[in-house]
């Protein structure tokens, strides 16, 4: 149990890194990257807790994370194929000075 609970964490601290990138990037995968972290901590809450409630909320939470991210690529392909933004979502929050 405990062991679980560490490696889940592990992920979602790995997950967090990733995020803190992508703020710097787009809406689309600032929101995969969000729901992939909160997925990993609410899956190991529910294994240090053993409790039902929270191992559902994290699957309804995977779930989105699973939509998100298939919307993600999906757009990334359309908008690549096309030239051009045609699905909203891609356009960088931040564009960095270099």
């Amino acid at each position: 149990k405990t062991g679980m609970t560490l490696f889940l964490i592990q992920w979602g601290l790995l997950s967090t890194c990733f995020w803190v990138i992508t703020l710097r990037k787009n809406v689309c995968l600032i929101t995969v990257f969000s729901l992939l972290c909160l997925t990993f901590y609410l899956l190991a809450a529910a294994t240090a807790t053993e409790s039902k409630a929270v191992g559902r909320a994290a699957g309804y939470v995977g779930f989105l994370t699973a939509v998100g991210a298939l919307y993600t690529g999906v757009a990334e392909l359309i908008n690549e194929e096309w030239g051009r933004h045609v699905l909203p979502g891609l356009r960088p929050v931040l564009t960095p000075e270099r």
